[in-house]
């Protein structure tokens, strides 16, 4: 099986913080990418609370989409703590150069073991 199959049901979303006049204002948009028609419907099940802004498509082969949300956060933590539950690859994009945050979202936060590695017993 090429990657090309493999990747082309995942869904895999960017997102990245808003700048507004409000300074306890969290606006974040979250835009998403993906293939998988299945997918698309629990992606929007998942984000209800979410304002859909924008929605498009690949008009070379009408089988990508992208959608695009937006949502206000009470502050940062509501929003990390969000962001980890995500069920789908996830990364935030630092507003000052664009590129992607250290930080683990999405999958990837639900798929890192927690706590002190343990020691291997060698006999």
């Amino acid at each position: 099986m090429s990657n090309k199959n493999k990747e082309g049901g995942a869904l895999k979303a960017t997102a990245w913080r808003m700048p507004t006049d409000e300074k306890n204002e969290y606006l974040y948009h979250l835009q998403v990418r993906g293939r998988d028609k299945r997918q698309q419907r629990k992606l929007l099940r998942i984000l209800k609370e979410w304002k859909n802004i924008a929605f498009g498509w690949n008009p070379k082969d009408n089988k990508e989409f992208m959608l695009l949300f937006s949502k206000c956060f009470n502050n940062s933590k509501d929003w990390v703590s969000w962001a980890k539950t995500f069920p789908f690859e996830l990364q935030e994009l630092n507003p000052l150069n664009d590129k992607p945050k250290k930080i683990k979202l999405g999958l990837a936060s639900q798929q890192t073991k927690r706590g002190r590695p343990r020691k291997k017993v060698m006999n």
